[in-house]
């Protein structure tokens, strides 16, 4: 889109740059030599590179972005930008792939599977970056070093090829997001300890439906456990099927058992967590509207203005979203996946969420493939990171001093001086467009005042931390034993295939699963004609797909 979208009028990524305001020209079309790896600037005179960009919403203006300015300082790249609407992108980028009109990189568009298969594999529109990885990455080949997992196995092709570079954020909290946060105000009104078994839970839900355990003097306006599945992890059955077995994310109906991917949701464990939910549900336990209700009517439950009157809820945070006041939300605690009938108690663990996709593929349009990897390779740099996620040192943020704590208590690695609102537009990073890196030591590591309190917006990622590291860290699987299904890449044939095949399965699955868990089909009565139609749908065919890109990749 070369020159119809950017309206330049150079040739290639090259550009014409002049040197001192004499007038000479330090670079011209054509291919650069480039900087050892890790050497800055990547080449002696600069170059362009023309991208297409996701537009985020609170990003103002990526020509003008500070970010922006400081990267072209330090790596002698000049960056032309287009950008493409986030909502839609998928198809937008279609369009541009199929007119086979390109830029020299898409940037933070997260090109998927089936269009690296396409327009890499076949269509041969995408660049391999298997030797520009080997030849110049130095920050990239860094960074995967902290992964327990094949980073660079995850973002290969089926052929063997690497198309295109990811995001990298480790999310401590993240990787164990299924919570679940209990009322111990109300535990502490009647006397009753944190559960620790699912018929301990159970008893406690019953006591909160039965008992006054706000303290009202209105036995009858407490509900024991609430959700909604339209609350970031607040559907129930994320944290309670793992007291059964080991439950994935909803998105796949299998788990990776010792290499082998194998159904879950057909298996007698299943089948029993099922039952206990439809045992909460059908005694009044779990709010009969969970599976209806939007985060907005859970919310105006949790902060009912009278009195708390939610006693349990399913949810990755609760700080700021789900309570507005302090004294409501400091009532709830995290509590640590339950044991359940057979002596499963298991955290949801998905560290493979720090991957994201496609965020910097280069086009055979690209006339200096080698300096655009090494500017991509230079976004994964620590400094570079903290400029494009949170601004200008020593402004909006800054590094610590030895003696301030990070999150996990031990010494701080940076300072955010101003902190992300969320919703006013910026012009000093891209807030959330990568590639870039944040270790798990930068996670952490992010300076909190001593005597933070976890239950503020500021102290929020203690309470998280503690809760994750306390309570959910001990129950996570070790991922060689069982494993929630490590994302794979498929071939464009294969991909075809479980277009319609994994639409059609996963709507059968959560359709089935709600009514059975709100009795609206018996379970007993309608499982075997469940597992009959599950298997007609295919989802043999969607496993068998999966274990095949699985050993390809792995």
């Amino acid at each position: 889109m070369k020159k119809l979208l950017f309206l330049l009028l150079a040739i290639g990524c090259a550009a014409v740059a002049f040197a001192g305001g004499q007038g000479d020209s330090a670079a011209a079309a054509g291919v650069q030599e480039v900087s050892a790896p890790g050497v800055l600037p990547i080449v002696k005179d600069k170059v362009a590179i023309d991208v297409i960009v996701s537009q985020h919403p609170l990003v103002i203006d990526y020509a003008t972005n500070e970010a922006t300015q400081w990267l072209e300082e330090k790596t002698n790249v000049k960056v032309n930008w287009e950008t493409v609407p986030s909502e839609g992108r998928e198809e937008k980028i279609n369009i541009i792939l199929a007119s086979g009109d390109l830029p020299d990189v898409f940037y933070g568009t997260r090109i998927n599977t089936k269009q690296e298969a396409l327009y890499g594999s076949e269509e041969k529109l995408f660049i391999p970056l298997n030797n520009l990885i080997d030849e110049h990455g130095f920050w990239f080949t860094q960074a995967l070093s902290e992964f327990e997992f094949d980073v660079l196995g995850m973002i290969k092709n089926p052929d063997g090829n690497i198309y295109g570079l990811p995001t990298l954020s480790n999310c401590f909290h993240c990787f164990n997001s299924k919570k679940m946060w209990l009322n111990t105000t109300w535990l502490k009104n009647l006397g009753l300890a944190v559960p620790k078994t699912t018929d301990e839970f159970y008893n406690v839900l019953k006591a909160f439906k039965d008992k006054d355990a706000n303290g009202n003097g209105n036995p009858n306006d407490e509900y024991p456990l609430v959700g909604s599945t339209r609350l970031w992890n607040g559907a129930p059955e994320l944290f309670l099927l793992n007291s059964f077995l080991f439950y994935p994310e909803q998105g796949t109906p299998f788990s990776v058992i010792k290499g082998k991917a194998t159904s879950v949701v057909d298996t007698a464990a299943y089948k029993a967590g099922l039952k206990y939910l439809n045992k909460l549900y059908s005694e009044g336990l779990l709010y009969e509207a969970t599976y209806t209700q939007d985060a907005n009517q859970l919310n105006n439950m949790t902060n009912n203005p009278d009195a708390a009157i939610v006693g349990a809820l399913p949810a990755g945070n609760i700080i700021g979203s789900t309570f507005k006041a302090y004294e409501r939300a400091i009532q709830y605690e995290g509590i640590a996946p339950l044991r359940g009938p057979e002596g499963v108690q298991y955290t949801l663990y998905n560290p493979y969420s720090a991957v994201y996709f496609g965020d910097w593929v280069i086009t055979t349009e690209c006339e200096n493939p080698a300096a655009a990897f090494k500017y991509a390779d230079f976004l994964f740099d620590f400094e570079s990171t903290m400029r494009v996620r949170y601004g200008v040192l020593d402004r909006d943020w800054r590094y610590a001093n030895p003696d301030e704590p990070g999150l996990d208590g031990k010494p701080a690695e940076v300072i955010v001086i101003t902190p992300w609102a969320g919703a006013d537009p910026r012009n000093d990073n891209y807030v959330w467009v990568g590639p870039f890196f944040e270790s798990l030591k930068l996670r952490l590591g992010r300076g909190v005042p001593k005597g933070t309190d976890p239950y503020t917006q500021g102290g929020l990622e203690v309470l998280l931390f503690n809760v994750t590291s306390e309570k959910m860290v001990p129950y996570q699987p070790k991922t060689a034993d069982v494993m929630t299904p490590i994302p794979v890449k498929y071939t464009v044939d294969e991909s075809d295939v479980l277009l319609t095949l994994q639409t059609e399965v996963l709507n059968y699955v959560n359709e089935h699963r709600v009514r059975f868990i709100t009795g609206d089909l018996k379970i007993d009565t309608e499982w075997d004609r469940y597992v009959s139609g599950l298997k007609s749908l295919g989802i043999q065919t969607w496993i068998d797909l999966y274990q095949t890109a699985y050993d390809r990749q792995f």
